[in-house]
């Protein structure tokens, strides 16, 4: 008895310490007058079905009832209101949800919900619909995924399309085969179909469409969705039998599309794999190192360019792989990406300066350049973007012998990035050491104002000093970039000032003076600002001192704030590559 005496004050205690919480029961004191005649006091008529309920509980749950229950309506002293183009199963259940904030989705099929869903997104209920569309992401398949994206698309459910359309991407192959695949409207498919990133086998696509085509006999809604196909990239033995013997296809538009295919033209309507976040050139997602050879013992054959090429492993991200003098270094992805961010890291030595070009292609015949370095001015890690592209095959073309190179990765990142004059234009400071830049001239403390370490009587300070009247300091940077911006820190001792100019080069042959300060007098903190330009070095001259022989600074950055130039080439520069070729219609 004791100790159920001491239970009770210790729930007592707890009790007044916390306050009382019978949410439950509210929940179930409410729900039990849902649909009460006795007690309501509105009559709501949804296909023809009396629906007994209460203004105050209504006009409390949503900005809809509230204006028609206490705005003024004529439905405010009505005892009887009908709700128009509204589907009584789904109303019944936000109504249940209204009274009770429960409901329960399991017992339901995919149609009750997506009316459930158009009810709650009617009336405004958010948080019930933020939890519907979250339950019918966890149950999307194959199977589903049709009929949800058809029937949200009234609907400003901007995320859960694209949920359902980045899932259809991955399993292509299980929505075509799918039944509702037969049932969808034309516009559905059409708007499916015209995604570069929804990648099957054409062939199958289009065998997909014919047995569409059986059920929905309508001639415009078949050209609809007929336009949509990619003709040039089915086989040409399949377009001469099966797609002509279908009597769906024009003779004209197959025999255009077999002429794109035998000219290799660059023009092919390409699908890709679209796939974020991941290395895409690496030993576990199937990407090959082809390398040529002159007997039998090829895995790829092109005989276009009359070469063989034997595949191996990729590499591990750790290890380095031997350059042959003036080849490519070429790999051959496990099927057609799209890439838009290409990275890897040369050697970095104080004398390493390397020129390069990067070409894509998808067929091994019709390569694309999406990167041209033909200055020997690139060094260490190098961090490529470019404007989206469905990618097989990329080659890497040294303009010199480079002994090696590792972390090699292709991948898609989807991220707007600035450019200017086609060089990338960082927003992060890219002058340091982490990312490969280096002091190349200074008289002390190399790499010190960058963030590195240097082995002379400076080092550990985070200072680089030259002698003013000697040569000045020069940084290098990784990599071409443009860039429009410099902070970096001079002395500030009261006895102390500086004059000094600085000027940048992509080639360290021509120089262009972009900040001179040399009739200033100027200390501490400098943020330079100047016109956006392709920089690979940069040189920092003091010109004079009122204290001191030598000129120093720490702290040194370099980076890209946005402009109208490099923010105008962003714009014409990025792409989203889920978006429909010209002339058709996005998805989501």
């Amino acid at each position: 008895m004791a100790k159920k005496s001491k239970a009770k004050l210790l729930e007592g205690a707890a009790s007044k310490k916390s306050g009382i919480d019978h949410v439950y029961d509210l929940s179930k004191w409410i729900g039990s007058i849902l649909s009460d005649k006795d007690s309501s006091d509105i009559t709501l008529v949804v296909e023809g079905e009396a629906i007994y309920a209460h203004k105050n509980i209504l006009a409390a749950s949503c900005d809809y009832f509230r204006a028609l229950f206490r705005g003024g309506m004529m439905e405010s002293d009505q005892e009887e209101v009908e709700l128009k183009d509204v589907p009584a199963r789904g109303f019944k259940a936000v109504l249940k949800y209204i009274y009770t904030a429960q409901l329960e989705l399991k017992s339901m099929d995919v149609e009750t919900i997506l009316e459930v869903l158009s009810v709650a997104d009617l009336y405004g209920l958010q948080k019930m619909r933020t939890s519907l569309c979250e339950y019918l992401e966890e149950i999307m398949s194959a199977d589903n995924v049709l009929l949800i994206c058809e029937s949200i698309e009234p609907l400003s459910l901007k995320h859960l399309h694209e949920v359902c359309v980045h899932f259809m991407d991955q399993v292509p192959q299980a929505v075509l085969e799918s039944e509702a695949f037969c049932t969808s409207r034309a516009r559905t498919l059409s708007r499916i179909l015209s995604r570069d990133s929804f990648c099957a086998e054409e062939i199958d696509i289009f065998r997909a469409v014919t047995r569409w085509c059986k059920k929905n006999p309508d001639s415009e809604d078949q050209a609809e969705v007929l336009g949509r196909l990619r003709l040039p990239l089915i086989p040409t033995r399949n377009l001469l039998s099966e797609v002509t013997s279908s009597g769906l296809i024009t003779t004209d538009r197959v025999i255009e599309a077999i002429q794109m295919r035998e000219c290799h033209s660059a023009d092919l309507p390409l699908r890709g794999v679209l796939t974020s976040g991941q290395n895409l050139s690496t030993k576990e997602n199937g990407a090959k190192r082809l390398v040529i050879v002159k007997d039998d013992s090829k895995v790829f054959a092109f005989p276009e360019v009359e070469l063989c090429y034997r595949s191996e492993d990729m590499p591990e991200d750790n290890c380095s792989v031997d350059l042959p003098v003036e080849k490519a270094f070429t790999v051959a992805l496990s099927k057609a990406f799209f890439v838009d961010y290409i990275s890897f890291r040369l050697p970095r030595g104080s004398s390493a300066s390397f020129g390069y070009h990067v070409e894509v292609s998808v067929d091994f015949v019709n390569w694309i350049r999406v990167i041209d370095q033909p200055e020997l001015v690139c060094r260490s890690p190098q961090r490529l973007h470019f404007k989206p592209r469905i990618v097989r095959f990329i080659r890497l073309l040294p303009r010199q012998k480079i002994d090696y190179l590792s972390e090699f990765e292709a991948s898609y990142t989807g991220q707007d990035w600035n450019s200017c004059k086609g060089y990338y234009a960082p927003a992060e400071n890219v002058a340091t050491v982490s990312l490969g830049a280096t002091v190349l001239q200074c008289t002390g403390g190399i790499d010190e104002m960058i963030g590195g370490k240097s082995k002379d009587e400076l080092a550990g300070t985070g200072w680089t000093e030259h002698e003013i009247g000697g040569e000045p300091i020069i940084v290098q940077l990784s990599q071409p970039y443009a860039v429009n911006s410099i902070s970096m820190v001079l002395p500030q001792k009261d006895s102390h000032d500086f004059s000094y100019f600085v000027e940048v080069s992509s080639d360290r042959k021509k120089w262009t003076r972009v900040i001179d300060r040399t009739r200033d007098r100027c200390k501490s903190l400098q943020r330079l600002k100047f016109a956006t330009v392709p920089v690979s070095f940069i040189k920092i001259c003091g010109t004079a001192s009122s204290g001191s022989k030598v000129f120093s600074c720490s702290e040194f950055k370099c980076w890209a704030e946005k402009d109208e130039a490099n923010q105008k080439e962003t714009e014409q520069s990025n792409g989203q590559p889920t978006e429909a070729k010209k002339g058709s219609p996005a998805l989501a």
